[in-house]
């Protein structure tokens, strides 16, 4: 084939997909998923010669595309009911495997050693870059298929081990917290969501009871707080995979205030409105790139959290313990870690993900980016 028609043909193909991206946004974009899903908007990506031919420019338009697409939730619920009409007992997205128990959904996990690997390998690129005096923890929680029905966890790989292999790769430095051993012994509890892939705040009160330990300081216990109970929540398993059932069964997102003489900036709990969605977004208000939390707490530590969603019903329990909370997202955080760390005198740096990070390289690269912006600014 000629040059010129290879030329050609690539023009073509440009065209097409810029017809193609102008055909899918050229309605308002539909922020139903969004809500749904309880998350940002996900960014265009950046261009550099690096990431074009990596081939992670090209990865970061999918999303970005899908994301601006207009009535993306129509679309998503109609994909839902020709699966159920198929009798599909799963939802056909590799990402997201499901597994249909009873009154609940669940993900199934599955365990790459590689990423595991580079998960540990990153927070130990913390360690070595980052001062002595600044503490580092690991928690790292299972999510509810752990505490599954044996004939359910067969088909799902073990996050007990998954976790335990990730601790055994962290270097001398970084301090593991065994969150899975609290939260085994209380999973008869309320501590995951039916509907949804987040933990409750109670099972987010297991793993801190866990980080105390390990920290050194006494946990506040659960009597030196105010339940405050939001009914009618619908997370974002069921609207990926709407059920009559769990319809009829919605989860009840319980919060907990502390009783004693402590304020914050911003508020850590976003209780819904009158007439207003239930969401996983009451703790702290959802995902933010970066949240700097102020406490009247005056002892001069900070705790620096870099996480994905979980933590945020995790962070309201460090409250009491933190003059400052500065919590970071990697997905969406464009900083420099060790810029922020400089900023403080006493940092407990908390890395806090649940077990299917060992799933996402995008996140794990995202994570070695914030320490590398600030390295790269150091050495210059």
């Amino acid at each position: 084939m000629g040059s010129g028609m290879v030329k050609l043909n690539s023009a073509l193909f440009c065209a097409a997909l810029a017809a193609f991206t102008a055909a899918v946004t050229a309605f308002p974009r539909d922020t139903r998923t969004i809500e749904n899903e309880n998350r940002s908007f996900n960014r265009f990506p950046e261009i550099t010669d690096e990431k074009v031919f990596s081939g992670e420019f090209a990865g970061g338009i999918e999303p970005w595309i899908s994301d601006r697409v207009g009535y993306r939730a129509d679309f998503v619920a109609a994909s839902m009911e020709l699966a159920q009409l198929r009798g599909a007992d799963m939802p056909a997205r590799a990402k997201d495997p499901l597994l249909i128990f009873d009154d609940r959904l669940v993900r199934i996990f599955s365990f790459d050693e590689a990423l595991a690997v580079r998960y540990a390998d990153t927070l130990n690129a913390y360690r070595a870059a980052l001062p002595e005096s600044a503490r580092i923890f690991s928690i790292l929680p299972p999510t509810q298929i752990e505490f599954m029905p044996e004939r359910f966890r067969d088909i799902s790989d073990s996050e007990q081990d998954a976790i335990i292999f990730v601790n055994a790769a962290l270097t001398d430095g970084i301090t593991a917290v065994n969150a899975y051993g609290e939260i085994a012994d209380s999973s008869e509890e309320y501590l995951y969501f039916r509907t949804d892939h987040h933990w409750t705040a109670l099972g987010a009160y297991y793993a801190y009871i866990a980080f105390a330990d390990a920290a050194g300081f006494a946990p506040k216990e659960l009597s030196e707080y105010e339940e405050i109970a939001i009914p009618g929540f619908l997370g974002y398993y069921y609207n990926m995979e709407p059920s009559e059932t769990l319809r009829a069964q919605p989860d009840t997102i319980y919060c907990y205030e502390y009783k004693g003489a402590l304020t914050t900036s911003p508020p850590l709990l976003s209780p819904p409105g009158e007439g207003e969605k239930a969401t996983y977004g009451v703790f702290t208000g959802g995902d933010h790139p970066k949240l700097t939390i102020d406490t009247s707490v005056e002892n001069g530590k900070t705790a620096v959290v870099i996480k994905d969603s979980y933590a945020n019903a995790f962070i309201p329990w460090l409250a009491p313990h933190y003059e400052s909370i500065v919590v970071l997202d990697p997905r969406h955080f464009e900083g420099s870690v060790p810029e922020v760390i400089g900023e403080y005198e006493s940092v407990d740096l908390i890395f806090l993900d649940t077990a299917i990070i060992s799933e996402s390289a995008e996140y794990i690269d995202a994570m070695s980016s914030m320490l590398t912006r600030g390295t790269d600014k150091q050495t210059k």
